[in-house]
């Protein structure tokens, strides 16, 4: 169960409003798109100076990584957006080199490889986090007097 709490990562003054596992910075749908705008800008230009653009198997490997990077830092939603945007620049700038967009048949291929690595790792994430926040310590075993320490 999410619980609720004041501070940067739950409900309170100065955030989202959105409930979050404790202690889990989720990226929202907005900020993880800005993020998601820099994150591919920066990363189509590397990929594009390492030569993604003459290996078309590179390219949109290179892209999903840099959407499944910033999608399990987000929600899912942000993870989703994360990706459209990482497969505009590397469609536009990386595959057609004059930002022009070209939807084919590799094309959606490319959308759906980098779409599923971000949402995938933004689920696998969130699950993660709830599962490490429901795990309860063991406990301790009694022993004393009359006690043999078997259970």
């Amino acid at each position: 169960m999410l619980v609720p709490r004041s501070g940067p990562h739950g409900l309170g003054p100065g955030t989202s409003g959105t409930p979050t596992c404790p202690g889990s910075p989720r990226l929202p749908l907005e900020p993880a798109f800005l993020l998601g705008f820099a994150s591919a800008v920066v990363a189509t230009a590397l990929w594009w100076l390492l030569g993604a653009g003459t290996m078309p198997s590179l390219g949109p490997a290179a892209v999903a990584v840099d959407a499944g990077i910033v999608g399990a830092f987000s929600s899912v939603p942000g993870a989703a957006a994360v990706a459209v945007i990482c497969w505009v620049f590397y469609a536009g700038f990386v595959r057609d080199r004059f930002g022009v967009l070209v939807v084919d048949r590799v094309a959606a291929r490319d959308l759906a490889l980098i779409a599923e690595v971000a949402t995938v790792a933004s689920i696998v994430v969130t699950a993660l986090q709830a599962s490490a926040s429901k795990r309860v310590p063991p406990r301790p075993r009694r022993t004393g007097p009359g006690r043999s320490g078997r259970a």
